[in-house]
C-alpha cells in the first residue's frame, strides 16, 4: 500500500484554507448580531428639524463630526438642550433627542410645545407668557 505524500505547499493551502473557514465562519455570525451601531443615523435637514434655528441649533451644540447626522452616540450625549435666545419658533423634531433630561426654551418664541413621551426629562423651562401649549404627558 503507499501512502501519499503532502508536500510542503500542501500543508500551507490546507492551513490558509482552514483559516479562510474559521474567518468567514465569524464574519457571517457577526453579520447577524445585532448592533446598535448598525442602526441607522438621523439626518438634520428641513424634514426632521424644519425651524432653521433649532436646526442650527443642534448642528452647532450636538452634531460633533459635522456631518449633519446625529448618530446613536451623539444622541446618547444630549443631556441638555439650552436653546436659551436662540429664537426657536419650533421644536418640531425634538423627540429625537430622546436621552435630553433638562430642557430650556426661555426667550424662544415658541407657541405650542409638545414634548410628550420625553420619558428623561426632567426639568422644563419655558416662558410662560410664549408658550400657549406645553404638552408634557408621560414624561
Amino acid at each position: 500500500m503507499t501512502q501519499t505524500q503532502i508536500t510542503r505547499p500542501e500543508v500551507f493551502i490546507r492551513a490558509l484554507l482552514g483559516c479562510a473557514v474559521v474567518f468567514l465562519t465569524i464574519a457571517v455570525a457577526l453579520m447577524i448580531q445585532p448592533s446598535k451601531a448598525l442602526a441607522s443615523p438621523v439626518v438634520i435637514d428641513k424634514s426632521t428639524v424644519p425651524d432653521q434655528n433649532f436646526r442650527l441649533l443642534i448642528e452647532t451644540e450636538y452634531d460633533i463630526d459635522g456631518n449633519w447626522f446625529l448618530s446613536d452616540k451623539e444622541i446618547a450625549a444630549v443631556k441638555e438642550i439650552n436653546a436659551y435666545s436662540w429664537q426657536v419658533g419650533s421644536f418640531e423634531g425634538i423627540k429625537v433627542l430622546t436621552s435630553c433630561e433638562v430642557f430650556n426654551a426661555r426667550r424662544s418664541p415658541i407657541e405650542e410645545l409638545y414634548l410628550s413621551g420625553m420619558v428623561s426629562l426632567v426639568e422644563v423651562y419655558a416662558d410662560p407668557t410664549g408658550a400657549k401649549r406645553i404638552n408634557v404627558s408621560e414624561c
